[in-house]
């Protein structure tokens, strides 16, 4: 069971990381769309697009997951956020999941990550549906919401070793900030 298109935030400095992570989701999205930032400068950007879900490791050279958790709800979107980690105790995890992560995958652990993403989708689409039918209902009147998908130019791959340019070629489009 296939789903169409995802689009993802990666806040991740380890490119190998996020191709292993992009090779796994394939087999449940048809077609992904994504991007990396590890800047907040370019977080705070790529904000401003439309996103399923943000995945955030922890450990990043300039920052860290608290701070981009913190950044990510001060900008007031509801999107939601994966922390995507390798080495994290619990006492962090616990800490992201109180500012709002809405779930902690280990890097170990991918299988999960694919079903944390489609559940934490369904909630959002719940919600939305929520927000949309109640003022709606009392009027009477059904809304029929359209859902416009940017579209996002695919850029060709540059200085890529080969076993990543083959994951590339898998339909998976990079936009670079």
């Amino acid at each position: 069971n296939m789903n169409n298109k995802l689009n993802v935030l990666f806040i991740e400095d380890n490119e190998d990381d996020i191709f292993i992570t992009l090779h796994y989701l394939k087999q449940y999205w048809n077609e992904i769309i994504y991007r990396k930032v590890e800047t907040l400068a370019n977080l705070n950007k790529a904000l401003k697009s439309d996103w399923d879900v943000i995945i955030c490791d922890f450990n990043l050279p300039g920052f860290d997951g608290v701070t981009a958790l913190r950044v990510i709800r001060e900008s007031g979107i509801n999107i939601p956020v994966i922390l995507l980690s390798g080495e994290v105790s619990e006492d962090i995890a616990a800490l992201m999941m109180r500012l709002g992560a809405t779930d902690y995958v280990m890097k170990q652990n991918l299988n999960r990550l694919a079903h944390a993403i489609l559940r934490e989708i369904k909630a959002k689409a719940a919600q939305q549906d929520i927000a949309v039918k109640q003022p709606t209902e009392e009027k009477g009147k059904t809304v029929t919401r359209k859902i416009s998908s940017k579209l996002l130019q695919p850029t060709a791959p540059t200085d890529m070793k080969n076993a990543i340019s083959t994951l590339k070629a898998e339909r998976f489009t990079a936009v670079i900030n």
